[in-house]
C-alpha cells in the first residue's frame, strides 16, 4: 500500500524533483568538468532544497520515500538517506556521512556490474584523490570508511602531525565534502539526499548541508530533503537560524527552497487509509 492521504504533499515534492531535472537537461553539463577549480562559471541548474516538518509519527519520512522509486528506475539517478541520532548529537557529520558512505558503495557495486568499464572505480578514485589533496583524504576517509575501498592507497597517509585550529579543519571538511559531492553527483547524475531527524543535526552538518547545495560550480542535479519535527525547533535552534539564512541566498545561489507542513490527516484522508487497507475503492464506500 502506497502513502495515502497526502496526495497534495506527494505532489508538491515531485513538482520540485521534476523542475530540477528539467532544468539539468536543458544545460546539459558536460561529465568531464574539474572536480577541484576556480573557474567562474557558474551552473544554470537549480538546485532544490525541501524541508518536509511536522510532529512524530505523521509519515514525514515516508512521504520523502516516495520519491524513491521513480528515482531508482532512472538510469543515473541515485536515491540515499542519512539520519540523525539523538544519542549521537556530538558526532559532527554522522547523519550526512552515513548518507555518503551508501552512495559510496552504491558507486563500488555499479562499476562492479559494469562489463564496460572495469576500471571505472580507479579512474573515479585517482581523479578524486587528486583534487582533495592527502590531507582532504584523510579527513573525509575519517568519517566516511567506505571511501577507503576506492581512494587509491597512496592517497591516505600521515598528514606528518601537522596542527590545525579548529575553523581550518572545519573548511577544509567543508570543502571536501563538496568536491566529494561533485564528483559523485558526475557519476549518477542527478542525486536526492535525504536527511532525516534535521532537528538533531549538529552545527557542523548543517554547514555542510549549506555547502553542498550552494555550490555554484556543482553543474548536475541535486535535491536536498531534510525532515524534521517542528515541535522540537524553535527560533533560537540551529537548524532555525541555518534556514533563515539559506533563504536569504537561494536567490544569489541558484537553489529553491520549499516548505512542506505534515499535519494529522483529516476524516477524509483517514477514511481513505482504512478503505486502502481493507481494498475497498471509493465507489463501495460506506458511512
Amino acid at each position: 500500500m502506497g502513502l495515502v492521504g497526502r496526495e497534495r504533499e506527494i505532489e508538491v515534492l515531485k513538482t520540485c524533483y521534476e523542475r530540477m531535472m528539467q532544468e539539468e537537461k536543458e544545460s546539459a553539463a558536460p561529465c568531464d568538468q574539474p572536480l577541484s577549480t576556480n573557474s567562474l562559471v557558474q551552473s544554470n541548474v537549480h538546485k532544490e532544497l525541501v524541508f518536509i516538518h511536522g510532529y512524530s509519527g505523521v509519515g514525514k519520512s515516508s512521504l520523502a520515500k516516495t520519491l524513491e522509486k521513480e528515482i531508482n528506475s532512472r538510469k543515473e539517478g541515485i536515491y540515499v538517506e542519512g539520519k540523525f541520532d539523538f544519542n549521537a548529537s556530538n558526532e559532527p557529520y554522522s547523519g550526512i556521512a552515513s548518507a555518503f558512505g551508501e552512495m559510496c558503495k552504491r558507486l563500488l557495486k555499479r562499476q562492479d556490474q559494469s562489463s564496460n568499464d572495469a576500471n571505472g572505480s580507479i579512474r573515479f578514485g585517482s581523479r578524486l584523490s587528486a583534487a582533495l589533496g592527502p590531507s582532504a583524504n584523510l579527513l573525509l576517509a575519517s568519517f566516511i570508511p567506505e571511501l577507503q575501498d576506492i581512494l587509491p592507497s597512496f592517497s591516505v597517509v600521515s598528514s606528518g602531525g601537522e596542527q590545525y585550529d579548529f575553523e581550518v579543519v572545519q573548511k577544509r571538511v567543508k570543502y571536501a565534502f563538496r568536491v566529494l559531492m561533485r564528483a559523485l553527483n558526475a557519476e549518477f547524475s542527478s542525486i536526492v539526499l535525504v536527511l532525516d531527524d534535521l532537528q538533531w543535526a549538529d552545527e557542523s552538518s548543517l554547514e555542510v548541508m549549506d555547502f553542498l547545495i550552494s555550490d555554484l560550480q556543482n553543474p548536475n542535479a541535486l535535491m536536498i530533503v531534510g525532515c524534521y519535527r517542528s515541535n522540537e525547533v524553535d527560533d533560537q535552534s540551529l537548524l532555525f537560524k541555518k534556514v533563515q539564512s539559506l533563504l536569504k541566498k537561494q536567490g544569489t545561489f541558484n537553489f529553491h527552497i520549499t516548505d512542506i507542513a505534515v499535519g494529522t490527516c483529516d476524516i477524509d484522508g483517514v477514511n481513505k487509509m482504512i478503505m486502502a487497507m481493507m481494498s475497498i475503492d471509493d465507489e463501495g464506500r460506506t458511512l
